[in-house]
């Protein structure tokens, strides 16, 4: 497979803007990052659903049998990117069309940013997430037992690995001394070490800057402005490296996708996250409050 420093165009798309694109059948495709169960009970014609759990690899050290359970472990796996190119295409997917990701909105927790970020780094062009999620939408709602957004098309995958970021590459980054503007986006308790003790060390990555999940969101369910987003950054974000990390590497996809949205800047994501940058004894975690 081919790997470069491709350029996707990601976008917002509300309810009603959704509404009118199907109405008209602009051709918008559509993918639904919902689990299996939630999709069966209803969604939207030709959608095709993706579940980001189904294409991690599985850990490759000793940790405790929960982190080989679907979405406990992050990190992409090679291997089943082919596979998910491939059905994609037989699903009638390609890079070169307008793709919508769908969901459940701010209490899917990512998922729809992760399968986003996923297309993205797969070389999709134009990739869009549904703000505030399927809720006004549900009378549109099909049973039809398989989508298929319509003829077997091509997806020749090419990695934009200018979108993601491995342990090995941001231990060296560290190590460099290069600047590096690093983004946790779990819970300000999950930052400082109040966390769950399935995870191989509670904590997080020194020199992370906590810009917590639900602060992407307004009261009422929507992404938060450009305007406010960019208040909420410092003059690091300016570093030669823009990288963000969570638990698994799910919320950090959501915030990349939006500050690349708003800044016009691609912020790498650590698919790994917290969970794998701990089993590495070698690598530091902090905890407590920041100096």
């Amino acid at each position: 497979m081919a790997t470069t420093a491709l350029r996707s165009t990601i976008f917002i798309l509300t309810p009603n803007a959704l509404r009118k694109a199907l109405a008209e059948n602009s051709g918008v495709k559509l993918v639904d990052a919902r689990q299996v169960s939630e999709f069966a009970r209803g969604h939207l014609p030709g959608a095709v659903n993706l579940l980001w759990e189904d294409f991690c690899e599985s850990p490759t050290c000793p940790v405790q049998p929960i982190l080989h359970s679907p979405g406990y472990w992050g990190s992409l796996c090679a291997e089943r990117l082919q596979a998910l190119a491939q059905e994609l295409a037989a699903r009638g997917l390609s890079p070169e069309d307008r793709i919508v990701v769908v969901g459940n909105g701010k209490r899917d927790k990512g998922r729809e940013g992760r399968i986003a970020w996923m297309l993205a780094y797969m070389g999709a062009k134009n990739v869009g997430l549904l703000d505030r999620g399927l809720l006004e939408l549900e009378d549109l709602y099909t049973l039809e037992a398989s989508a298929n957004g319509g003829s077997a098309a091509k997806w020749p995958l090419a990695l934009a690995e200018n979108r993601r970021c491995t342990m090995e590459d941001l231990a060296k980054i560290k190590a460099s001394g290069e600047s590096l503007y690093l983004v946790d986006t779990r819970s300000h308790k999950e930052f400082i070490g109040d966390s769950y003790d399935y995870q191989p060390r509670r904590g997080r990555i020194p020199g992370s800057h906590l810009f917590a999940y639900d602060k992407l969101f307004q009261e009422d369910g929507s992404f938060i402005s450009r305007e406010t987003y960019l208040s909420h950054l410092n003059k690091e974000a300016q570093a030669a490296h823009l990288v963000s990390y969570c638990e698994v590497g799910v919320r950090a996809a959501l915030y990349a996708l939006l500050h690349e949205l708003y800044t016009g800047s691609i912020m790498r994501v650590y698919d790994g996250s917290i969970m794998e940058w701990g089993t590495n004894q070698e690598l530091p975690v902090v905890t407590g409050e920041p100096a």
